[in-house]
């Protein structure tokens, strides 16, 4: 599934000009397997990227025996969530890994009125290459538990824990990226490295 996000438009510096949306979709992968690739239909997508502890993600699709057999024959396989940002001026980048995680586990729930999977991985990772920009769209600036800052922005594809960001006028470094992503919204939180 590919849906369309808003993301964070200005100071981006890899790109050449503001992000307009962004094209996701999410992916279990095959080749540890000896299989293809299966593409998650998803309803939700939740991921935390973080400087201390292990990356997490955890992807939601609609329940179907189909489905629980896809993901049983890939069980060494990665979660994969990819993006491609598309240009105010109209170009359009290429798919990229935003998020990579090991698969480890599968559940389901049904109900008379619904019913689902979440696939959950996490993997350890090394950040590298701080990139430098401006929190410029931000809804909600918080302190949390040990007075450390967080702020819910729009999703950006690019933003990662060990980065320099500056927020009205004070230097931030990336601890932690959290965002949530449905079919109908995206948010991102990212808090200060402690």
């Amino acid at each position: 599934m590919s849906a369309l996000f808003q993301t964070i438009a200005s100071d981006l510096p890899v790109y050449p000009s503001a992000v307009a949306y962004v094209a996701v979709r999410a992916w279990l992968t095959g080749a540890p397997d000896a299989t293809t690739d299966y593409a998650l239909d998803f309803s939700r997508i939740d991921f935390a990227l973080q400087s201390v502890g292990d990356d997490r993600m955890s992807v939601t699709i609609p329940f179907s025996i189909d489905a629980i057999d896809a993901v049983s024959a890939r069980p060494n396989g990665d979660l994969l969530l990819e993006m491609r940002p598309t240009y105010d001026d109209g170009a359009v980048g290429q798919w990229f890994d935003r998020v990579r995680v090991d698969y480890e586990t599968l559940t389901s729930s049904r109900s008379h009125s619904s019913a689902s999977i979440t696939l959950v991985g996490a993997a350890s990772v090394d950040y590298w290459g701080a990139a430098s920009f401006t929190l410029d769209v931000v809804s909600r600036e918080s302190i949390i538990s040990g007075g450390l800052r967080e702020w819910q922005t729009k999703l950006s594809v690019n933003i990662k824990p060990g980065d320099a960001a500056t927020w009205a006028g004070t230097p931030i470094t990336v601890g932690k990226v959290i965002g949530t992503l449905s079919d109908t919204a995206a948010a991102q939180t990212i808090t200060e490295s402690g």
